[in-house]
C-alpha cells in the first residue's frame, strides 16, 4: 500500500514566507575584482558551492511544506515518526554535502592564510557542529570509513530513505510554526575540530546523552543562521586582504 504521502499531487509552492538570505549574491558582493583575480578558481568554486546550498534549501522548503499540508491534520503534540519521503532525505543529503565541501573549502591551504581554525570555530559554531551530520550520515562515512561505530549505530547513520531513523515532526500551539528535524547520536570525539578549541556544545545543535551527543538539524530554522556565519567568515577574509 503507498502511503499517503506519496498521493500528493504537485503543484506550485508559494514561498514568499520562506524568502531565504540571497547568500550568493552577499558573498559576490563582498569580494572586489583584485581578490577574485588572484583567487578565481578557488573563490568561483566557493561562490557555487553556496549556489548549491540555496537550491537545496529551497527544495528542503517545498518538500516541507506538503509534509505539513498533510500532517497538520493528523497531530496535535509533538511525535517521533518515520516519514517515507525518499525526496527530502535525498535533499537533506544533498544540503549537508554541499555544506560539507564549504566547509573544507573554508579549511584549506590557501584560506587559512586569512582565516585559522581557531577564527572558524569563533565564526562558524553551528557548521562544524553539523559536520558529523554530514560526515556520518550524509557522506555514508559510517559504513565506508567506520571509526568505531557500532553496528547500531551504523544502522541509524546510514543514508538511505527508510536508514534515517529519526525524523521528528515538532508541532507545537500554532500550526505554521512546525518543522521537521533530523537526528543522529554520535561520538564525543566525533567533534574534532570544536574540541581541538575546546569549543562548548552548541546549543541548538548538539545534546549531551552520556558519552554520546545528539545532533539535530532542523533545516528551516538553521539555514539562515549558517548563513550568517558564511558572511561573518567572509568578511574576515575580506578585511585581511587590506
Amino acid at each position: 500500500m503507498n502511503h499517503p504521502f506519496l498521493k500528493f499531487k504537485h503543484k506550485k509552492i508559494n514561498l514568499t514566507a520562506y524568502k531565504p538570505k540571497r547568500l550568493k549574491t552577499k558573498i559576490r558582493g563582498l569580494l572586489d575584482e583584485k581578490v577574485l583575480s588572484i583567487y578565481q578558481l578557488e573563490l568561483l568554486g566557493i561562490l557555487n558551492m553556496i549556489d548549491g546550498l540555496e537550491y537545496h534549501y529551497h527544495n528542503i522548503v517545498k518538500i516541507e511544506k506538503k509534509c505539513k499540508k498533510y500532517y497538520k491534520k493528523m497531530f496535535e503534540e509533538e511525535i517521533i515518526i518515520s516519514i517515507p519521503a525518499k525526496n527530502m532525505i535525498h535533499e537533506i543529503v544533498a544540503y549537508l554535502n554541499q555544506l560539507g565541501r564549504i566547509s573544507t573549502a573554508l579549511r584549506s591551504d590557501w584560506f587559512k592564510e586569512y582565516v585559522t581554525e581557531r577564527d572558524l570555530v569563533t565564526l562558524c559554531p553551528s557548521i562544524l557542529a553539523l559536520l558529523p551530520l554530514r560526515n556520518k550520515f550524509a557522506a555514508h562515512r559510517s559504513i565506508d570509513a567506520p571509526s568505531g561505530e557500532s553496528d547500531n549505530q551504523k544502522v541509524n547513520h546510514a543514508s538511505l530513505p527508510f536508514g534515517l531513523k529519526w525524523i521528528r515532526l515538532n508541532i507545537d500551539s500554532h500550526i505554521h510554526d512546525m518543522n521537521i528535524s533530523y537526528h543522529i547520536k554520535i561520538y564525543k570525539s566525533d567533534r574534532k575540530i570544536l574540541d581541538r578549541h575546546k569549543i562548548p556544545l552548541v546549543p541548538t545543535i548538539e545534546n549531551l546523552s552520556g558519552d554520546e551527543i545528539w545532533v539535530t538539524f532542523i533545516p528551516i530554522k538553521q539555514h539562515n543562521k549558517i548563513s550568517d556565519e558564511i558572511i561573518k567568515v567572509f568578511e574576515k577574509f575580506v578585511s585581511k586582504q587590506k
